[in-house]
């Protein structure tokens, strides 16, 4: 009898384990897809690039952490990744030209 309430307490352990772990790695993959979003936005209005890798790689990271259970910090990874590729649409079209 003893045995089958420690496999049940293990499995319970094992699950909260197991969705820690999921929650952490969502909320990693979502803070570095804002950093990578944030990094670009830089990038864009600084040396107007063009290049829109950091603004998938922000929305694609806020999708998995949003999956993984890092709602908020999955959305707002989303939301500034989305941001970006308006920022380089603008400076694809030279809104963002600084010379007169």
């Amino acid at each position: 009898m003893e045995d089958g309430q420690d496999n049940d307490q293990n499995s319970e352990l094992d699950q909260k384990t197991a969705g820690a772990v999921k929650l952490l790695v969502g909320r990693i993959a979502s803070v570095v897809g804002i950093l990578a979003g944030v990094g670009g936005t830089v990038a864009a209005l600084a040396v107007q690039s063009t290049d829109i890798t950091a603004g998938a790689a922000a929305i694609l990271l806020g999708v998995v952490g949003y999956f993984l259970g890092a709602r908020s910090l999955g959305a707002v990874s989303v939301v500034v990744g989305v941001g970006l590729l308006v920022m380089l649409v603008g400076a694809s079209t030279g809104l963002t030209n600084t010379n007169p």
